[in-house]
């Protein structure tokens, strides 16, 4: 008889310990389940940022190339950013009611 109660406490024991190691496992530590899910979501996050940032540079490039390449445009831009006009031209302003 005591070896039997020695024997169900040693998987008493064991099952206690797998039990810890399991739990540490999902929640504990760097590599514990949480925190892969926690980078996941960094990572998914950066990425649609990635993202955003090659279309804005892709637009950048393009602005880049027709201020260089385009003097319409850059008439455009000194029209409307700076308010610049040709001579002989005449700035009209309309009231709004």
């Amino acid at each position: 008889m005591g070896l039997k109660k020695s024997s169900k406490k040693g998987r008493k024991f064991l099952l206690l310990i797998l039990t810890i190691a399991i739990l540490f496992y999902l929640f504990g530590g760097r590599f514990g389940l949480i925190s892969l899910i926690k980078l996941k979501r960094e990572e998914n996050r950066l990425s649609v940022r990635l993202t955003r940032l090659k279309a804005e540079k892709i637009i950048m490039e393009n602005t880049i190339y027709r201020i260089k390449n385009d003097p319409n445009y850059v008439e455009k831009l000194a029209r409307e950013k700076l308010g610049m006009i040709k001579r002989g031209e005449k700035i009209i302003f309309i009231k709004e009611k």
